[in-house]
């Protein structure tokens, strides 16, 4: 995986010296971590409710097949949610 960095360019004043100077800085864990605690938490969210709506779908339906194979196919969705 590539490391991301922050560039920042900063400007010196003194006539001598060059007029720009580039520092990198790698991103903090705390941010890095903070960034992937909340997609995963979207994407849970986002999962649990694609499947609430095909499971109400195919009970409204009253459609059994359809309700075992989302079941099935989803197992490890129920048993988190």
């Amino acid at each position: 995986m590539k490391k991301q960095k922050v560039y920042y360019c900063l400007q010196r004043t003194h006539r001598h010296y060059a007029k720009y100077m580039i520092a990198k800085r790698d991103l903090s864990f705390e941010i890095k971590l903070t960034a992937q605690l909340m997609l995963d938490s979207l994407i849970a969210d986002w999962n649990k409710a694609d499947f609430d709506r095909q499971i109400n779908e195919a009970i409204d339906q009253h459609d059994v097949e359809r309700f075992k194979e989302i079941s099935e196919a989803k197992k490890h969705y129920a048993w988190e949610y």
